[in-house]
């Protein structure tokens, strides 16, 4: 694929379709995802079917019971899985199935059993066969248009396309993220002014 034209498409859509969890904005999340992917010039498929597994994009996706009205209104429930092959000749689809590619997966919503049969997944399942340019595009477009955050992401995802280097905060882990919090509170604590005692009569 083309990194110029993915990097073109990914600024040109970006600004679009700030995303919340309602269903029009999963189905124009749909087709802009469409567009993007068309003219950034990925290999791609979309298929009517539950995501793969895979290593997860977002650090916590919405709860399964979350997307109940969403499905009962008959909207779907959109999934990316990013998918870098061991064997090209194997369909995208078949490769995270069966275990043969590495497969990075978004959802706003965790599938889970009990939605089978009652919500509607559409999975694209994309080629990111130069995975750190591919995927870096992509995350982008999916941290724009779905209004998230970096920190928002796993940052095992965030390590793989290099943005821990210029997302540093975005990349700690729980346990560095509380001494940073504890060092800022002594921080603070020891620039306030002490209280000043009154002179003796």
């Amino acid at each position: 694929m083309n990194a110029n034209s993915v990097a073109k498409s990914a600024r040109r859509f970006c600004h679009q379709n700030m995303g919340s969890m309602h269903g029009e904005a999963l189905d124009v999340f749909r087709e802009g995802l469409r567009r993007f992917l068309t003219e950034g010039g990925y290999a791609w498929v979309e298929r009517p079917d539950p995501p793969p597994p895979g290593v997860k994009i977002l650090k916590n996706a919405h709860p399964p019971r979350l997307a109940e009205r969403l499905c009962e209104e008959g909207f779907p429930l959109v999934y990316i899985a990013a998918v870098r092959r061991r064997d090209s000749s194997t369909p995208l689809e078949e490769a995270c199935r069966r275990g043969e590619a590495v497969c990075y997966v978004y959802g706003d919503v965790e599938w889970a059993p009990e939605l089978e049969g009652r919500c509607r997944p559409v999975t694209f399942y994309v080629d990111v066969r130069e995975e750190k340019k591919a995927l870096e595009a992509l995350l982008l477009y999916i941290a724009r248009t779905r209004s998230l955050p970096w920190v928002a992401f796993n940052r095992d995802v965030l390590k793989v396309v290099g943005l821990c280097d210029a997302e540093p905060n975005a990349c700690l882990t729980e346990e560095a993220v509380a001494k940073k919090i504890e060092a800022m509170k002594k921080q603070l604590a020891a620039q306030r002014p002490k209280p000043q005692r009154a002179d003796s009569a």
